[in-house]
């Protein structure tokens, strides 16, 4: 076994785990659909959690002919997998057994805590992109730089401010980007 399928393997894992929670969690508010009070904006976050993982997994496919995994490397990855993780983890609603699920007030209460993961993700990704930029080539590292810059604005809006015409058009650029991101990331067939 290489290094590289040792570490992708490890971080396979950590995918697989927060994407079940958050496959969990949708499948749990579609079983209880009619207690459940929509929230357009909390979707997108949903949406956008489960795009950014499977896009920076798919994204470590570039790093297969990584010669050496020095431990630093290893480290910043995993702190990149365990982002993703919490975004996915923070994201998902609890669902209780009885009374209604008000996604627009948990999307109020909770925001903070998984833009906070999203943000430490974006803040990550513009770490590790020029250091890994050799690997995963000058083009990918120019384009996840470019959308992990941009999402950083788009995270730290609705943060900061409550304006709920700034929580929409936040939540819809977040999610294009990351539906981009994970798009691009995907096309492993090509490298």
């Amino acid at each position: 076994m290489s290094v590289f399928e040792f570490v992708f393997g490890l971080f396979s894992i950590v995918v697989s785990l927060a994407l079940t929670h958050l496959l969990a969690a949708v499948a749990d508010l579609i079983r209880n659909r009619r207690r459940v009070r929509f929230s357009f904006v909390h979707a997108l976050w949903m949406w956008s959690a489960f795009c950014v993982t499977i896009g920076n997994w798919a994204g470590m496919w570039a790093f297969r002919s990584f010669p050496a995994w020095p431990v630093w490397s290893i480290l910043l990855m995993t702190l990149v997998v365990v982002a993703c993780y919490f975004i996915c983890y923070l994201v998902a609603p609890e669902t209780r057994q009885e009374g209604p699920i008000d996604l627009p007030d948990f999307h109020v209460r909770e925001r903070g805590s998984y833009l906070a993961a999203f943000l430490t993700l974006s803040l990550l990704s513009l770490a590790a992109n020029p250091i890994f930029h050799t690997v995963a080539g000058l083009t990918a590292w120019l384009r996840d730089s470019v959308i992990a810059s941009i999402a950083l604005t788009f995270v730290i809006a609705p943060m900061v401010f409550k304006e709920k015409w700034l929580q929409v058009v936040s939540a819809i650029i977040t999610a294009a980007l990351a539906t981009y991101f994970m798009a691009a990331s995907t096309n492993i067939a090509g490298t």
